[in-house]
């Protein structure tokens, strides 16, 4: 390594050790930096100045991994999954959201051993009741961790069912259309969220 005379020019200059850059720091070869033009140079003397472009290593940049599923994605919530810098002393994540499922009109899904048909967005219908003397209609099912209102009864939901009591939770259902979709069932009686019990005729 070259030792020369300090000038004014070039006083309080500073060594650098060599650094490796890292994803997100650059880093830099072995040189002189004078405090006073903030040039680098090669010598202690300053007298072989180094471009700018020839010390500073640019920052490498992350090396990710793949995708990796943490959380699945429901029609209820979003999932999650996260990505790992496989560089060597880095170990930076990041993580993205997984959209929602988009369950479709007009498909059909079983929930405690009864179907449903999925009417809207929000509201599904009752196609078929599951085996039972008695059966109670919710207020709601959850179809892939989406809750839906069920705002419906489909007209053969209690046929072939040996059910005779209906209890029904819902005040988006009336007396008169639970009724008329139990033409045909042994479905006797009735009783809905507002509280009376009604024989089915």
């Amino acid at each position: 390594m070259i030792s020369g005379p300090i000038t004014a020019a070039h006083q309080e200059r500073t060594y650098l050790n060599a650094k490796m850059p890292t994803c997100t720091e650059a880093g830099n070869k072995e040189c002189y930096t004078c405090k006073g033009c903030g040039k680098y140079y090669g010598d202690q003397a300053g007298t072989t100045e180094i471009p700018a472009e020839a010390v500073v290593i640019r920052a490498l940049g992350h090396d990710w991994g793949e995708w990796v599923t943490k959380k699945e994605a429901t029609a209820g919530s979003e999932g999650l999954e996260t990505r790992t810098c496989q560089r060597e002393g880095c170990g930076q994540m990041e993580s993205r959201a997984i959209p929602k499922h988009e369950i479709p009109v007009g498909s059909s899904y079983t929930v405690s051993g009864s179907s449903y048909k999925v009417i809207s967005s929000r509201a599904v219908s009752l196609t078929k009741a599951r085996k039972g003397k008695s059966f109670t209609l919710p207020a709601t099912v959850k179809i892939d961790g989406k809750s839906f209102a069920v705002t419906q009864i489909g007209a053969k939901a209690f046929k072939g069912t040996k059910t005779t009591k209906l209890t029904v939770k819902t005040k988006k259902l009336t007396k008169k259309s639970v009724k008329g979709s139990l033409k045909g069932s042994k479905v006797k009686t009735v009783k809905v969220k507002v509280g009376k019990k009604v024989k089915v005729k």
